[in-house]
């Protein structure tokens, strides 16, 4: 493989790890909004979804 080829790829690999982290945080904030439109308790969204109770405050001011 080409140093290009090589830079090419890496470059390919990266953008497509962060689409799809990028696309799993966005599911789990989806899913935390609706469980919160639905009156969960928190600590259960807590505990289900395995965020901390910083990330479910910043979710929630999103909404």
């Amino acid at each position: 493989m080409s140093p290009l080829t090589k830079m090419l790829f890496d470059l390919e690999y990266k953008g497509w790890k962060k689409g799809a982290k990028d696309g799993k945080k966005n599911t789990m904030t989806n899913i935390v909004k609706n469980m919160l439109q639905c009156n969960e308790p928190e600590e259960k969204i807590i505990n289900y979804i395995g965020i901390t109770k910083e990330e479910l405050e910043n979710i929630k001011s999103s909404i």
